[in-house]
């Protein structure tokens, strides 16, 4: 935790920041940096969360098309297969 209380009173006599100002100005300056890091990793994951998503999407419609195929291919090979009808519209 940072100590936030003053050791010694400023005064308009002070030469320069404090100790403790050019410590927290410091550490303000490498948190600011480590902020912008990390929205840059940030902006980076929900690009490749868009994308991810979109491929699901892509490789769901391909299960389904395979899907649909397979229960057309069974029907075509049953010979008891209402193949032909409406169904296989359905499929």
């Amino acid at each position: 935790m940072i100590d936030t209380s003053l050791s010694s009173p400023i005064t308009p006599a002070s030469r320069g920041p404090s100790l403790q100002e050019r410590q927290l100005r410091a550490e303000n300056g490498a948190l600011v940096q480590q902020n912008a890091q990390l929205q840059g990793e940030n902006r980076d994951l929900r690009a490749e969360q868009r994308r991810l998503v979109s491929e699901n999407a892509d490789l769901q419609q391909t299960v389904g098309d395979l899907q649909r195929e397979l229960t057309r291919s069974e029907r075509a090979a049953d010979p008891d297969s209402t193949s032909g009808t409406l169904l296989d519209v359905y499929a």
